[in-house]
């Protein structure tokens, strides 16, 4: 869902009758805390430089690895599964000084497919 073009009380029950919520990082995440339980949340970001990578989504797909950092924490603290990807790196790569939370988002779909089935997976069975 285009989530601009809705109203903040559309977009609460749209999220709050979801269990997975998959975005660009960026604030529009924060919507995570209200999903149903149990509940998983995809963050993207764009292809980064190493520093970057390190400190926001050291392990892309892999779940709950980032407890700290960008939307980690969010999902740690509401108790929901949290997963995140890189950019490809045939798109722009983003660095610090550039202002890399505007980059855009370049997927492989097939990789993003591949981590929200896990993420899918995980959330209704319970298992990592």
């Amino acid at each position: 869902a285009n989530f601009t073009a809705l109203p903040a009380p559309k977009q609460l029950a749209l999220v709050a009758s979801s269990r997975v919520l998959a975005g660009v990082t960026g604030a529009g995440l924060a919507w995570a805390a209200f999903l149903s339980r149990p509940a998983g949340l995809l963050e993207m970001f764009p292809n980064m430089e190493q520093a970057l990578l390190m400190d926001l989504c050291p392990f892309p797909g892999v779940h709950d690895t980032t407890p700290h950092r960008a939307y980690g924490g969010l999902s740690m603290v509401a108790g929901i599964r949290h997963a995140c990807t890189v950019g490809h790196p045939s798109g722009p790569l983003a660095v610090f000084s550039s202002g890399w939370a505007n980059a855009d988002v370049v997927v492989d779909v097939v990789t993003l497919a591949d981590v929200m089935s896990e993420l899918v997976h995980a959330v209704c069975t319970g298992e990592m």
